[in-house]
């Protein structure tokens, strides 16, 4: 049906990593993110895959701007 065909169009599914466990005491954990959070950017840089996140993470030092889908501001994430 055309219905299904628009629910499975590429653009209709949202770009980002799905965050699927925060562990307890870690910095995710300390700067509130939650299981079900959508990372759309790490600093300027878009994740569409965990692969994308974790070498845009790789690259960078310090804190580290997420941006989350659904949230207006970027979340702070501190080193470790």
């Amino acid at each position: 049906s055309s219905a299904r065909q628009k629910l499975l169009e590429p653009a209709r599914f949202l770009k980002g990593v799905l965050i699927v466990d925060v562990v307890p005491s870690s910095p995710a954990h300390a700067s509130r993110l939650q299981t079900g959070d959508i990372i759309t950017h790490v600093g300027t840089v878009a994740v569409a895959t965990p692969e994308d996140f974790y070498r845009a993470v790789k690259s960078l030092t310090g804190t580290v701007a997420l941006q989350l889908h659904d949230h207006p501001a970027p979340v702070s994430l501190p080193e470790p």
